[in-house]
């Protein structure tokens, strides 16, 4: 058992390691902190330190201290000698920012301990009573990346075949591809121990005292005069242990030359699934941050560990960005092969996904050009640079991931003092142009560049740079408008669906929307899916939905396409969300989520339809069927969510708002029959307590359907009723002029038409009976086509 107290003191001591100003709270006056610091933003936090076997109920009770005494700290760190895993810390995490609004900013566990207490005898002694033990070879490899604990993933076939494997052994594999986790691994199986580097006398002590079966050496390509050393020794020896020496792909044929007779094991890439597997047990729960971290981890399953692990320490930002992707892999670059590497590596990013030759890099970063090369083969070696073309004469590379360009470009040519030149090397690409995306990303990342300067680099005809650069901001958006109006479409979806400009790109999906007849729910580019997919997705806020009432009210205001502005109120007004996404893996599922809009955000729309509602009373002439669509999932509630519906609170709630909606209608609208038609319609299928009375004409010619009652004949009752009262009408409006009766009928189509009613429809019927009760049926037929070429509203008809 660990002594708490004088794990307290040690974890302060051996944590300024990470943060120098960290110092104890001493004393029964602590507020329920064990040490103060100070992070490296500059935000305060105190540390709290336990042994205990769950760490929880030592949080929460000095976490409450804290707060119950008025401490001013929201950041807490936490050491334990415990094991932590990703997910066991997120939980932690939650808990603490949803109970106390503390945000826990990291944790040291056992895992950290353990390689903080190798290096300080004086607290291996106080604490666990082990006495200098430390020895030129050990369990533990010196790693930079963290260390959690979670399970083998993907990997179990690799550790089988190095089980078994005999002899010397150039062990391969990319940086942050996992080497190291599974050579942990098989340390514990007695595989073998790590050379920590030291003086060869206390080498050949660890070698004797320990007998490893096996010495490993990491990163041997940076060290293979060590190879010859170990070699050398061990025939010195005679003894028996086998050399494995840990290798980049680029390096291996002179480890293998400097360790003869040796065979070779590569460690490949995990597919996506794996490494969303690996992220997933660190903790990380967001899908979008899982999907960004796969991308990002390039099938690497210490680099997924690392940036995971920056991700749940708070370091969200950094992650999102790329620098989290920067700090790792071009920091190991620079430790591993020299400080040029991170100028080569700019230059390369700067050339975007088209790519450079390794003499462009060598010109635009001022190199010699077999520098570059050399650096070149051992970034390819690294996975950080592949082809992007190849001909016979001319190999183009390129960074990857692309996330990574941006922030390199950032850095090397926007840096501050030491940047280097941009426009020169800019000047040594093929074109100018294929660095416009590099550069609209670096300025995403806080690069300061000049936007004239940016635009000069746009070729017009790329879609994909005219979208970026609008995405800079309102002003970049107008001006790509303005510049590109061949690609308005691709700019306008694009900053609707970022929130750039709203409005002005919600007036260019409008008019890209007129005269767009095709289907909505089978055209995923159509504009006005555009707007109802957004709206009714996680970004969809009220106060967009408000913004899009107020645009197609403009828009009506201006005598613009009423049938497109009526879609636009239709989304706007639906009580739903929607999102569809795949999996951040390898794609293969693809999930729809859908529900009702909670209770407050369902009366908050209440307050949009009532200025909807004051548009329908200014516009009744309209082409208003949209809204009428729009009611469908109020008036059925249950429709939402995929059928299961809304609970019975917020299901009452969309209700009665539909209740009340369709009462104001039917006051506003009554000279619109088609529209009543359909209003009383929605009131006959949901037993709604209101009342929608249609003009009888109208009622006769497009009565209600059948409702499947067997009383009065059933159905042939209900077609012997409508034929009869058809018939009826006939008769009536045979007394009239010709030319009326036509009008009649063309209203009555085009409003039937304009509400969206094809059946029951009986205007054939009437055609017929007014047809054989007259000698001269031509007049009707002139007169009701006439109106179909010249309707009545059509100024200047002649009918």
């Amino acid at each position: 058992p660990l002594d708490g107290y004088v794990f307290e003191r040690c974890a302060v001591d051996l944590l300024r390691e990470y943060y120098p100003n960290l110092r104890p709270v001493e004393g029964g006056g602590d507020a329920g902190m064990d040490g103060v610091g100070v992070l490296p933003d500059g935000e305060r936090f105190f540390l709290l330190s336990t042994v205990a076997e769950d760490p929880r109920s030592n949080l929460d009770l000095n976490v409450q201290s804290h707060v119950k005494a008025g401490g001013d700290r929201r950041v807490v760190v936490l050491a334990t000698t415990r094991k932590v895993s990703g997910q066991r810390r997120a939980k932690l995490a939650n808990y603490l920012q949803e109970r106390f609004g503390v945000r826990l900013a990291e944790v040291y566990d056992r895992a950290d301990f353990v390689q903080l207490l190798y290096g300080s005898p004086q607290w291996r002694k106080d604490l666990l009573n082990v006495t200098a033990q430390a020895k030129a070879l050990t369990r533990l490899p010196v790693t930079r990346r963290p260390v959690p604990d979670i399970p083998v993933i993907g990997r179990d076939d690799d550790l089988e075949q190095l089980r078994n494997i005999k002899g010397d052994l150039v062990f391969v594999g990319k940086p942050g591809i996992g080497k190291t986790f599974l050579l942990e691994k098989l340390m514990d199986e007695d595989w073998g121990l790590f050379d920590r580097g030291w003086a060869i006398a206390d080498l050949e002590d660890a070698i004797r005292e320990l007998r490893p079966r096996r010495v490993v050496l990491d990163d041997a390509h940076l060290r293979e005069e060590r190879v010859a050393v170990l070699r050398q020794l061990r025939r010195e020896m005679d003894a028996e242990f086998d050399i494995v020496a840990v290798s980049w792909p680029g390096q291996q044929a002179e480890v293998a030359a400097a360790l003869v007779g040796s065979s070779t094991f590569e460690v490949r890439e995990l597919d996506r699934d794996q490494i969303l597997q690996i992220i997933k047990e660190m903790g990380v729960g967001s899908r979008e941050m899982q999907a960004l971290l796969v991308n990002q981890s390039l099938g690497r399953a210490g680099l997924a560990v690392t940036l995971a692990h920056a991700y749940i320490s708070g370091h969200v930002r950094e992650v999102a960005a790329g620098d989290a992707l920067l700090t790792d892999i071009v920091g190991w670059f620079t430790r591993s092969i020299g400080r040029d590497s991170r100028h080569v590596l700019g230059g390369l990013a700067l050339a975007g996904s088209s790519g450079a030759t390794a003499e462009q890099v060598a010109r635009a970063v001022g190199l010699n050009r077999a520098l570059v090369s050399d650096l070149v083969r051992s970034l390819a070696s690294g996975g950080t640079v592949d082809e992007a073309s190849r001909t016979e004469q001319v190999t183009r590379l390129r960074v990857q991931p692309e996330i990574l360009r941006y922030a390199l470009v950032r850095d090397v040519f926007f840096g501050g003092v030491g940047s280097l030149d941009v426009a020169a090397a800019i000047a040594e690409l093929d074109r100018p142009s294929i660095a416009l995306l590099p550069l609209v990303g670096a300025a995403h990342r806080g690069a300061l560049i000049d936007r004239g300067f940016l635009f000069s680099l746009i070729d017009l005809d790329d879609s994909e740079a005219v979208t970026a650069f609008a995405l800079l901001g309102p002003t970049e958006t107008r001006e790509a408008l303005r510049s590109a109006p061949h690609h308005r479409a691709s700019i306008a979806r694009a900053a609707y669906e970022s929130g750039i400009s709203p409005e002005d790109s919600l007036h260019v999906l409008m008019e890209l929307a007129v005269g767009d007849g095709r289907e909505e729910h089978n055209s995923p580019d159509h504009p006005l899916r555009v707007i109802g997919d957004y709206l009714a997705g996680p970004d969809g806020t009220i106060e967009a939905r408000r913004l899009a009432v107020s645009v197609a009210d403009q828009w009506l205001r201006e005598g613009r396409n009423s049938e497109v502005a009526f879609r636009v109120l239709k989304h706007a007004l639906a009580p739903r969300t929607r999102f569809v996404y795949s999996d951040p893996g390898l794609g293969n599922t693809v999930t729809i989520s859908e529900a009702a809009l909670p209770i407050s955000a369902v009366r908050e729309l209440s307050q949009i339809w009532d200025s909807v509602l004051e548009i329908v009373a200014r516009e009744r002439a309209g082409a208003i069927a949209p809204l009428v669509e729009a009611l469908h999932p109020w008036v059925y509630p249950s429709t939402l969510g995929f059928g299961r519906g809304p609970d019975e609170g917020t299901a009452a709630a969309i209700r009665d708002e539909a209740t009340r909606v369709i009462s104001r209608l039917a006051n506003i609208l009554l000279d619109r029959p088609g529209i009543l038609h359909e209003l009383r319609d929605y009131v006959s299928m949901a037993r709604l307590d209101i009342t929608v009375n249609v003009p009888a004409e109208f009622e006769v010619l497009f009565p209600a359907d059948w409702d499947g009652a067997e009383e009065d004949g059933g159905y042939d009752g209900w077609v012997r009723r409508a034929d009869e009262a058809v018939r009826r009408l006939a008769t009536d409006l045979q007394q009239l002029p010709v030319g009326d009766v036509a009008t009649r009928i063309a209203e009555a189509e085009a409003e039937a038409a304009s509400a969206g009613i094809t059946y029951p429809r009986m205007t054939p019927v009437l055609a017929h009976v007014l047809a054989a009760g007259t000698e001269e049926p031509e007049a009707y037929l002139h007169a009701t086509e006439c109106l179909r070429r010249y309707p009545p509203a059509v100024p200047g008809s002649h009918c």
